[in-house]
Parts: C-alpha cells; sequence; structure tokens
C-alpha cells in the first residue's frame, strides 16, 4: 500500500486531475455545441474519466469521515465533496447509450451526494423531512399539505435565485490572488447548497422520466410477445441468414456503472451485497491498478529510491572526508589554497553593529 511519501505524490495528482476535471465541466457547462455531437460527447466521456479517478484518489487520501461535521472539513477539501454531483449532471448528458442505463447510474451518484451532505449535517435528512410532512388522511389536511408544498416550492426557487446571485459575485472574488480563506469557503458552502436544490430537483425529474421508460419498454415488450405469437413463433432465419447473423452479433458497450470505492475487503462484501450491480474495489486493487498502468510510482521501487532531501547521507560524508584526505597527502595546490583563504577569513563587527533596539 502506498506509504506517507506516495500520499503527498497521489494528494498532488488529485488536485491536477480535479482542477483539469472542473475547468472541462464548467466549459460543458457552458457549450453551445449540441449534446449528441461528436466533440461535446468526448468532452463528457473525458470528464467523466477525470471525476472518477478524483473519486479513487479521495477515497485513497482517506479524505472524509462520517464522524466529522462540515466546520472540520478543510476549505481546500470542501469541492470533492461536489464530485457525485458533478458525475451525476455528465452522466445524465451521455447520449447514444441506453437512456434507462445513463439515469439509473445518475440517481445512484445524486443519492450519494445527498448522503455525504446529510452526514456532514448540511442538510436536514430525508426521513427528517418526511416526518415533518407526514399528516392525517383527510380532504382538509390534505389541502393544508397541498399547501405546505406550493409554499415550499416557491421558497426553493427563492433561494436558488439568491444563492446563484452570491454565487456569481464569490466567483469573482476567489479567482482574484491571495483570496481570503473565508471568502473560499463561504463559495464552496454556496455552491454546495446550490447543489442541493438542483439535485433534489434532477431526483424528482428522473422519477418522472423512469416510470414513462420503465412504462414504454414492457409495453414494447409485449407488443414484442404478441407479435411472435401472431406470426406462429418467432421470425425465420431461413433468408438472408449472413445478415441476420451480423445483425444478431452488433457491438454492445460495456454497461455504464458508478465507480463506488470501498476501504477494505470486509467494506467491499457489504456493499457487494448491497449494490450487486455495482463495481467494488477496495483502495489497494486500485492502487495496483494504477501501478500496472503506470500512473502511481511501484512502492517497492520507492523504497529502495534515494530520499530527495538537502542532507546528505553517512556514505556520502565519508566519501567526502575521503577524497579530502587523498588531495592533503597528494599537496594539492587547489584545494590546499582554499582550505588556507577559509582559515585566515575574518569576520569584521564594526563598533556598535548588532542589536540596537532601544538606543539611538
Amino acid at each position: 500500500m502506498a506509504s506517507a511519501e506516495e500520499g503527498l505524490t497521489v494528494d498532488g495528482k488529485l488536485s491536477e486531475i480535479f482542477s483539469e476535471g472542473y475547468d472541462l465541466y464548467k466549459s460543458i457547462e457552458t457549450s453551445p455545441k449540441p449534446f449528441n455531437s461528436e466533440e461535446f460527447q468526448e468532452d463528457v466521456k473525458k470528464c467523466i474519466h477525470l471525476f472518477e479517478d478524483s473519486t479513487r484518489l479521495v477515497s485513497i487520501i482517506g479524505m472524509f469521515s462520517t464522524n466529522e461535521q462540515a466546520e472540520e472539513i478543510a476549505t481546500d477539501n470542501l469541492k470533492y465533496l461536489l464530485l457525485p454531483f458533478f458525475l451525476g449532471q455528465l452522466t445524465s448528458k451521455i447520449q447514444k447509450r441506453d437512456r434507462l442505463e445513463c439515469l439509473k447510474v445518475a440517481e445512484v451518484y445524486y443519492r450519494d451526494f445527498i448522503k455525504r451532505c446529510e452526514d456532514y449535517e448540511i442538510v436536514k435528512r430525508e426521513s427528517e423531512i418526511a416526518e415533518l410532512n407526514s399528516t392525517p388522511r383527510d380532504e382538509k389536511a390534505e389541502l393544508v399539505q397541498m399547501a405546505i408544498k406550493r409554499n415550499t416550492k416557491i421558497e426553493k426557487y427563492r433561494q436558488k435565485k439568491e444563492l446563484e446571485e452570491q454565487l456569481k459575485m464569490l466567483k469573482i472574488a476567489i479567482e482574484r490572488d491571495n483570496v481570503d480563506d473565508e471568502i473560499k469557503r463561504d463559495f464552496y458552502m454556496k455552491l454546495i447548497q446550490s447543489s442541493i436544490i438542483e439535485t433534489k430537483d434532477e431526483l424528482d425529474s428522473i422519477k418522472m422520466e423512469l416510470q414513462i421508460l420503465e412504462m414504454r419498454k414492457s409495453s414494447g415488450a409485449e407488443e414484442l410477445e404478441n407479435s411472435d405469437s401472431f406470426n406462429g413463433g418467432p421470425p425465420s432465419h431461413s433468408h438472408d441468414s449472413s445478415h441476420n447473423h451480423r445483425h444478431h452479433h452488433h457491438y454492445r458497450p460495456e454497461p455504464l456503472k458508478p465507480i463506488i470505492i470501498t476501504r477494505n475487503e470486509m467494506q467491499k462484501a457489504v456493499y457487494g451485497m448491497g449494490y450487486p450491480s455495482l463495481p467494488v474495489m477496495t483502495v489497494s486493487e486500485f492502487y495496483d491498478q494504477r501501478v500496472a498502468e503506470g500512473i502511481f510510482p511501484d512502492p517497492e521501487k520507492a523504497a529502495h529510491m534515494k530520499p530527495v532531501t538537502g542532507e546528505k547521507t553517512e556514505e556520502e560524508v565519508e566519501q567526502e572526508r575521503a577524497e579530502q584526505d587523498e588531495l592533503e597527502e597528494a599537496d594539492d595546490e587547489t584545494y590546499l589554497a582554499r582550505r588556507r583563504a577559509f582559515d585566515e577569513y575574518k569576520d569584521n563587527v564594526r563598533r556598535g553593529d548588532g542589536n540596537r533596539y532601544n538606543r539611538s
């Protein structure tokens, strides 16, 4: 596993990879290119890979803990809480893939983002909100509930607009040199709060779209089944068998799945049972994979590498002394002249120099 020195290397890589991904994400959000264009989709794909690697590196460093509160997170680390939100946004923009598959993966990312924010008490838990909104099932109570929901939507819209205006001003401030830590922290917290509101809207939209797609999928399967039974079974493959063979074995891309990283084998077993369709790997497995790809340093090779420090090793000191002794014995003129000059050097200090505190 990675040592402390390698951890610094990984931390540096995380900052670089996230910055590259965030710059690309901002350009995607403001891009005039059509969603289904090749260039736009390539940018989305690249940005997803960058944020996936950032997520893995956050797990390696062990940056977040459920025992902490938002106030305990370092200001520069707050932005990494947004990783699942960014991945959810990007996944929903993917074209030329099964829409149902993309929506389910985006939903996993959005729910993971909300869960992290709940753990850090940035937002109230869904169970607490549901308990506050629960009312008896009668006509009067339902009217009251409808009014509460309407007012909540209006308040949410107002908050979103206020946050957008505040973020515009803070964004200008944090782009300056030597920005104050409090301003930077305020920007990240407001960005997280704005993303929470957007995430809840996205989850509502995904829920509605999933219902429509599931209905369309089931109705399409029923139509195909009815068509087969009407024709007396599945269509014959006797005509143009080569064409049917090529059609049957057409290329299918790998399933789109969210990245879930766990810290050890026990968590891997638990998450694997809870999310059987998700690819789960431990931090050690991910690090070994990156070492094999040549991205991270090999721990064994790094252990034998000479440390880059300002201090000399014992072997170097001994070798230097031996060289000096040889030069003295050989009466090397250059070496002896340098030594004599060093012995004759005097540090002249004039009268009155030194600590003149409280003196005229």
